[in-house]
């Protein structure tokens, strides 16, 4: 009984892995200035952070080598560390073709508006408001606040910047 349990939490493992391989998390440090710009880095070794004489250095690993990236301490309002979601680069070799047209997403050449994914930037799944027509569908934007989203469509990927 425990060895059958065992394989079955085994395979269960596995199969989530197939399942969720389009997101990853990576470890980031995300700097926000007074401006109101965030800038996001993604990381493969845990940052050095130092302040000297009103500068904020950080000192990260990029390509296995050492690099100080310079801030003026006055103009950055927070940094948090941690871990963030990523979605992997969207790929396509162009069955279905996004155009953005005002609040309105159309989606060219879909098989069924119940097929569309949105995400935010950070991989997190919203609900899609949408309506298909034939082979084609259109995603209202206006609900989605302003910023940078993925969205799926029967395996094709593409992403978008909301103003």
């Amino acid at each position: 009984m425990k060895k059958s349990f065992t394989k079955l939490l085994a395979a269960a493992v596995l199969l989530s892995a197939g399942l969720f391989a389009s997101a990853q998390e990576k470890a980031s440090l995300i700097v926000t200035k007074t401006d109101g710009h965030a800038l996001n880095y993604g990381l493969v070794a845990t940052p050095s952070i130092t302040f000297n004489d009103s500068i904020m250095t950080v000192t990260v690993t990029i390509n296995n080598a050492q690099k100080a990236i310079n801030f003026k301490a006055n103009e950055v309002k927070s940094f948090t560390y941690g871990m963030t979601t990523y979605v992997n680069t969207p790929t396509s070799d162009k069955k279905i073709s996004f155009r953005i047209a005002g609040q309105t997403l159309a989606i060219q050449g879909v098989k069924s508006a119940k097929n569309i994914r949105l995400y935010q930037i950070d991989g997190r799944q919203l609900p899609v408001d949408a309506t298909e027509n034939g082979e084609s569908a259109q995603v209202n934007l206006s609900g989605i606040a302003a910023g940078v989203y993925v969205i799926s469509a029967d395996g094709e990927t593409f992403k978008f910047m909301k103003r």
